[in-house]
């Protein structure tokens, strides 16, 4: 069990009520949407529907965690038990990378992208697009899992060090690499004629 002493000093109460409003906020306007979705009988499997999807489970993850921080309980920062704590503090950030990566691959999704945009992507290249995203992410949420079960572990501190520093190279490597392509695709759409807008409909 871990001692009071050791664990990190609670965030200001006002601080921490403001972040728990606005997490719930979102959580209350991707519940919604989804919903208007189910009623309209629009598209359930869509770029869309997916955001949202990953969108609610953040805010609810990041709400139930500022909850326990609105009661006062320091153990809300570092809970004792591996999966808890995981999945209130890692398993947002691990949300947050499956939406940059679904992003990414929006722009190019067929048949919907503008081919003067994206002109060497053919079908092959975008199964490998799509094979790579999923790779990663599982990736991203392997790495995490799997350093914060070490933390909770019987490990040396010095292996402990390693392992902290492990996960940060890989979150923050996989984290850039996902932004310069997101970038990437932007900046092409950007430069492309307004004449030629790409079709959004993948999103709806």
């Amino acid at each position: 069990m871990l001692s009071l002493h050791r664990l990190p000093s609670l965030p200001p109460l006002g601080l921490t009520a403001v972040h728990t409003a606005l997490c719930a906020s979102l959580f209350l306007f991707a519940y919604l949407q989804l919903w208007l979705l189910l009623y309209y009988r629009q598209r359930r499997l869509s770029y869309r529907t997916l955001c949202l999807f990953l969108g609610l489970l953040w805010a609810a993850l990041r709400t139930t965690l500022f909850s326990f921080c609105l009661q006062g309980s320091p153990r809300a920062l570092r809970l004792p038990q591996p999966f808890a704590h995981w999945l209130l503090h890692c398993l947002p950030g691990c949300l947050l990378f499956c939406s940059l990566c679904l992003l990414t691959l929006y722009f190019p999704a067929p048949p919907f992208c503008c081919p003067v945009a994206f002109p060497c992507l053919s079908g092959g290249l975008l199964v490998l697009l799509y094979l790579g995203s999923i790779l990663t992410s599982l990736l991203f949420l392997v790495v995490n899992l799997t350093c914060a079960m070490l933390i909770h572990g019987e490990v040396p501190q010095d292996q402990l060090r390693w392992t902290v520093l492990a996960r940060a190279l890989v979150n923050d490597s996989l984290f850039i690499l996902c932004a310069i392509s997101l970038a990437c695709c932007m900046c092409k759409l950007g430069k492309m004629s307004s004449h030629t807008p790409p079709i959004r409909s993948s999103w709806q």
